[in-house]
């Protein structure tokens, strides 16, 4: 990912140029003005640094590859041991009705929970540090209408969210929170920033102190969508909207067999 090298500066064109170590000879080439200087002298005013290397010096982060590679190592065995994925990257495909398809991430998983499998399907829009904007909101309310069951990630290494990104993303997670089945919302949402995303502790423990005795019984995906929901969206725990939608029905059913 680093190459450690020497940062100096042409005493000609005046341009600061970055030189690897094996690049560091008595004559340096200007890779600016193509002309020569000697290292005595220049070196002691250059700082020592590292530099990107390889896909790693691709501009713009990889071309926004960093947010979409750290997303999937999110769900990699080593992070989730009972979850096992099979992932496509950035893809792009047709819809029956000829509308296009398109996500940075799409992966099928499966894990087991007392001793049952379940198994779905993901996909992810994923940012470096830009901000998720209408066309991805539209882009995942598609997504979900399209693959009912299928969880929605919004992955960005920003640790937290705009106030326009938390309304649009929590109207997404509303409507995904209508009962499926087998305990499952329709679409489940799952928020994940740079506290989730970079630190090597995982969770419950990148959370502060509150947060990881509050989520500390966390068991497999659908209950991290359900605690990310709470923690950036503030919404209730998903069961407690059922329990209300439930209490709600039942008093309604009651009232029309006493009239």
């Amino acid at each position: 990912m680093f190459k450690l090298g020497l940062r100096t500066q042409c005493p000609r064109c005046q341009r600061n140029s970055w030189f690897s170590l094996e690049g560091v000879q008595e004559v340096l080439d200007c890779p600016k003005c193509l002309n020569t200087f000697p290292a005595a002298g220049n070196i002691d005013r250059g700082t020592w640094c590292y530099k990107t290397v390889g896909p790693f010096s691709v501009a713009n982060y990889a071309d926004g590859a960093y947010g979409v590679l750290l997303t999937l190592d999110f769900f990699s065995e080593h992070r989730m041991h009972s979850l096992h994925t099979t992932p496509v990257l950035s893809f792009s495909a047709t819809a029956p009705n000829k509308k296009e398809l398109e996500a940075d991430l799409a992966l099928f998983w499966q894990e087991t929970r007392f001793g049952r499998k379940i198994d779905g399907l993901l996909f992810a829009e994923c940012k470096t540090y830009g901000r998720f904007e209408k066309k991805d909101f539209d882009r995942m309310k598609y997504l979900a209408a399209t693959f009912p069951g299928a969880v929605l990630v919004f992955g960005t290494l920003r640790k937290s969210l705009n106030s326009k990104e938390i309304s649009a993303i929590s109207r997404i997670a509303k409507k995904g929170r209508k009962y499926w089945k087998a305990e499952r919302p329709i679409n489940p949402v799952l928020i994940l920033t740079g506290t989730e995303l970079i630190d090597s502790d995982g969770r419950p423990y990148c959370w502060e102190e509150l947060l990881q005795k509050k989520f500390d019984h966390l068991d497999g995906l659908i209950d991290i969508c359900d605690a990310t929901q709470q923690i950036y969206l503030n919404l209730p725990p998903w069961h407690e909207d059922w329990n209300k939608r439930w209490e709600a029905r039942r008093k309604r059913r009651a009232a029309k067999k006493a009239r």
